[in-house]
């Protein structure tokens, strides 16, 4: 998500290619600090307290006995996929998707290549013009998937 929102800017600033350096860049970081940072196991973990550790241990037991009383009687049902993905609501809401999916990434490709050829505008500009799309499209997201249904 991030690399999507710098590489505006920086294909904006920069060669193209040099978007693909920062997204890459950004992983490898990533990678670093998650193989520094995280264990397997809170009981390898380097930075938990003994304090915390046995919170932690003490509340995976009493999920695990709940998980073992509630299971012991039920059975698993099957999915029904197929009421599912011919649900009126669920096809509507797909479709909806798609179209809000293709609208947005037709905008993201034209809109630049646009706003260049007819107003001259400048490459950097574009590239803030993009962030900026992309900030609010996020922004827009976060406000509608934190709203109760």
């Amino acid at each position: 998500m991030v690399g999507f929102m710098l590489g505006s800017l920086v294909s904006g600033f920069f060669a193209w290619r040099s978007t693909f350096h920062l997204v890459g860049l950004f992983g490898l970081l990533w990678s670093a600090t998650w193989t520094l940072l995280v264990s397997s196991d809170p009981s390898e973990h380097k930075l938990i307290g003994e304090r915390e550790l046995d919170h932690i241990q003490s509340g995976i037991m009493k999920l695990n006995e709940g998980r073992k009383q509630s299971m012991g009687s039920a059975r698993k049902a099957a999915a029904p996929w197929l009421l599912i993905f011919t649900n009126p609501v669920v096809v509507a809401f797909m479709f909806a998707k798609f179209a809000c999916k293709l609208s947005t990434d037709a905008q993201a490709m034209q809109i630049p290549m646009y706003l260049k050829n007819v107003f001259n505008v400048s490459k950097e500009l574009v590239g803030c013009h993009n962030l900026a799309r992309r900030l609010r499209e996020k922004m827009h997201q976060s406000i509608l998937t934190s709203i109760p249904i």
